[in-house]
């Protein structure tokens, strides 16, 4: 295994059933607080998957796994990703935390066994998106944003009523909140500003 995850494993034992072993995980590294939030986004993942006609497996797979490099402090990413071999963006070494999906993703290949791309994939830019993003990217972003503590995610309602006309105007009306909100970001990620004009978002 990997160096760093090495670290993150000890003491831990895989059953092969995500719904058992992600909660496992995060408990084991004090982290309770997110077992809620990638139970609800895996459901969520899967409900979505099933009405746009992706696969549900991956969808579910993906929302389970999707937060699990969260684990590791946030200034402790720049040194994981450089360990894992993951090519950090200048908007990535400025705010770590832009990391977590591609760590997250790496974390579920080499401890979970993930071998499928496209939930891998799916789990690198669920905060962002980016340009070109396939069903699975596009269901597992959406899912994401609805599972949220309502207290923090003012736009509840209007996605939901979104996502009911079709899943691309859940995506754009998401892309088109968090870049009204952009001056409170404290960095623009390529894949977000990317996904952003193609939706034909901004300027």
């Amino acid at each position: 295994m990997h160096g760093f995850p090495s670290s993150l494993v000890r003491g831990f034992r895989l059953t092969g059933d995500l719904p058992d072993d992600v909660p496992a995980f995060l408990r084991l590294h004090h982290h309770e607080d997110l077992v809620g939030h990638v139970a609800r986004v895996a459901d969520r993942a899967g409900r979505i998957a099933d009405t746009v006609g992706a696969d549900r497996q991956a969808a579910v797979a993906s929302g389970w796994l999707h937060d699990v490099s969260l684990v590791l402090p946030h200034d402790a990413m720049l040194q994981a990703a450089e360990q894992a071999g993951l090519g950090v963006l200048p908007e990535e070494w400025q705010v770590p935390a832009l990391l977590h999906g591609k760590l997250s993703a790496f974390l579920a290949a080499q401890v979970f066994g993930v071998t499928d791309e496209a939930t891998l994939d799916a789990m690198r830019c669920h905060t962002t998106l980016r340009a070109g993003a396939p069903l699975m990217d596009r269901v597992v972003f959406v899912a994401d944003k609805l599972s949220w503590d309502p207290a923090d995610a003012p736009y509840h309602a209007d996605l939901t009523a979104a996502l009911s006309r079709s899943l691309d105007d859940g995506v754009r009306f998401f892309l088109a909140w968090s870049w009204q909100g952009r001056d409170r970001m404290q960095a623009i990620h390529p894949w977000f500003r990317e996904a952003c004009k193609e939706y034909g978002v901004g300027g």
